[in-house]
């Protein structure tokens, strides 16, 4: 293959990387023919420190690589995986009703990001949930109201700019009209070009107004747009978005490697693909096998061009593209973090019916949660802990609760209405227990009954420590 052709199909590649301590030598190899980014995950980070290490050492191969992260706050994060975010998610900023808020948590989370050596966060969400079910949204995202999510997309678009940091808006055309998750499945949406306009849309304007510099496209089929391809790999999705929308800069796929464009597509025909739509770059999150797959997507790129099955021209002015990011002026500026979530804002996220304060003595902690979300992974995300250091004798039940009926009973839940064996089994235990408080993490739908319930609309650590305080009496 030409050493040109190569390097433009290295260029538009996203790569996931192993290792903590310093980039495994394969990816020196890459960068050397051109590699346009590294994208970090949990599996990369300790601490803020060896991150900056490991970055410093990407740049030392190549100074001008992209790193991203999808550094959320809230549920997904990975700098602050081990312990949980604190700062506050998307839904939970919401609940502020400050989008105020939100542009200084954004900012104080870039600046973090950019002292790490990360120069471009995969986010906001600029999703609108049509459904409190979905199982991969959530409280990613900023509500149901599309005039609200998009005030704070905007600001959170912003912040991240203040500190330095491009921001990516994510998942275009919107992933909010289902409740299938596309990392298992390819999730369709039979919304008509109408809704689409009034809700969908509406944030992702507001992102382009604010400046937004990438754009993520999701693997969900819109039929209003194309009745056949997901958006990732769809030129009626791309042009939506440059004509319509009017965004020039980056466009980036969802992970080529998701089971919702890998099971029908393969991930390197899915990188062929959305190329020739008009994508600027592609995601490969890996796994064990990230230069292999790095290696067959360069392989299909280029034979592909050769093939006349992409122009070599749109290859070439996608990897123009990724070059644009890297070079942009403000990208790798360090300013000085705004202010974190302060106590009283994170309060005035929480939800409260009843009296919550508990009354001397431990506890009982009965904790309750389906499955996870694979965007978010496994992080630190009850007050178990929490109220256990702070109550001695308390116990957390996280398995079968063969709770003391003379102790305070506190039932921590996650979205308990997607759930409904979770919401038999927690409806049963306080109904026997009418003096227990609910505390609900997830997304705030269900109110099971009790003494008190309480909403955080996440489970950042600052949600957790919030509520932590009140159930204490703590928080005034």
């Amino acid at each position: 293959m030409s050493d040109e052709l190569d390097r433009w199909a290295h260029a538009v590649l996203v790569a996931a990387i192993g290792g903590t301590a310093s980039p495994p030598a394969w990816v020196s190899r890459r960068l050397d023919r051109g590699l346009g980014g590294v994208c970090l995950f949990g599996r990369n980070v300790v601490d803020a420190d060896q991150v900056r290490g490991l970055t410093d050492a990407l740049r030392a191969a190549r100074p001008d690589v992209l790193v991203c992260m999808d550094e959320e706050g809230g549920d997904v994060t990975r700098l602050h995986h081990r312990d949980g975010s604190p700062h506050l998610g998307a839904l939970a900023l919401a609940a502020t009703g400050e989008p105020d808020l939100t542009r200084a948590t954004a900012r104080a989370l870039g600046a973090e990001l950019a002292a790490a050596g990360v120069d471009w966060n995969l986010a906001p969400v600029a999703d609108v949930p049509a459904s409190p079910l979905s199982p991969v949204i959530g409280v990613r995202a900023f509500g149901s109201d599309p005039a609200e999510v998009a005030r704070h997309v905007a600001a959170y678009v912003e912040g991240l700019a203040a500190a330095g940091v491009v921001a990516c808006a994510k998942h275009f055309p919107g992933h909010g009209a289902t409740d299938a998750d596309s990392h298992t499945g390819l999730p369709r949406i039979p919304r008509d070009r109408s809704r689409l306009e009034d809700v969908d849309l509406v944030p992702f304007r507001a992102a382009v107004v604010a400046g937004v510099g990438t754009v993520m496209l999701g693997h969900l089929v819109v039929e209003a747009l194309d009745p056949r391809l997901p958006a990732s790999l769809s030129p009626a999705a791309v042009r939506l978005l440059r004509e319509d929308l009017g965004f020039d800069g980056l466009i980036l796929t969802d992970a080529l490697d998701m089971d919702a464009v890998a099971r029908g597509w393969t991930t390197p025909g899915a990188a062929v693909l959305a190329l020739a739509a008009g994508a600027d770059a592609v995601c490969i999150s890996g796994g064990q096998h990230d230069e292999e797959i790095v290696d067959a997507c360069v392989t299909a790129l280029v034979d592909a061009v050769r093939a006349g099955r992409l122009p070599e021209q749109r290859l070439a002015d996608a990897a123009d593209q990724v070059r644009a990011l890297a070079a942009h002026p403000r990208r790798g500026v360090v300013e000085t973090p705004a202010d974190q979530d302060d106590s009283t804002s994170v309060r005035r996220s929480l939800r409260v019916r009843g009296r919550p304060e508990l009354p001397p003595g431990p506890l009982d902690v009965v904790v309750r949660s389906g499955r996870v979300n694979i965007a978010a992974g496994q992080v630190p995300w009850h007050p178990g802990p929490r109220l256990a250091a702070a109550r001695p004798g308390t116990v957390v039940h996280t398995g079968p609760a063969d709770v003391d009926g003379r102790r305070p009973l506190v039932v921590v839940v996650r979205d308990l209405h997607r759930h409904p064996d979770l919401e038999r089994e927690v409806t049963g235990l306080v109904a026997d227990r009418p003096d227990a408080v609910v505390v609900e993490l997830g997304v705030p739908v269900l109110d099971p009954g009790g003494r008190a319930w309480v909403c955080t609309s996440g489970a950042s650590a600052a949600s957790v420590a919030a509520v932590t305080d009140l159930l204490l009496g703590e928080d005034r």
